[in-house]
């Protein structure tokens, strides 16, 4: 069974949104080249809080989060997202199981 997990989080204030926009530019990256277990990983920014910002990375299993946790990808992301993000009570990652879904062929969107 797929697993999605929905990332929210903040930018800190003075932060270079830009910096953490091509950090999960070069995460997507390495999805696309060596996890063909990510089915779908958007990026969105809140209209009205360019600060706010959510993910969403649906897995084809729990195992290939896990694994994609602990991959080197995934560090260097986090080396260089991380520090530009408020990590307190604003963010969230929760895993959760999909119950209702439409297909359609969203296109790739780039910076």
């Amino acid at each position: 069974m797929s697993v999605t997990v929905v990332n929210e989080w903040w930018f800190k204030k003075g932060a270079d949104i830009d910096k953490g926009k091509m950090a999960a530019a070069e995460l997507v990256e390495d999805f696309n080249e060596n996890w063909d277990s990510v089915q779908l990983s958007l990026w969105l920014e809140d209209r009205e809080d360019p600060l706010h910002h959510f993910n969403i990375i649906v897995f084809d299993s729990y195992d290939d989060v896990l694994a994609i946790r602990e991959s080197e990808g995934i560090k260097r992301f986090i080396d260089k997202f991380w520090p530009l993000i408020v990590r307190d009570e604003t963010y969230k990652s929760p895993a959760c199981d999909v119950w209702l879904s439409s297909v359609s062929d969203l296109q790739e969107v780039a910076l």
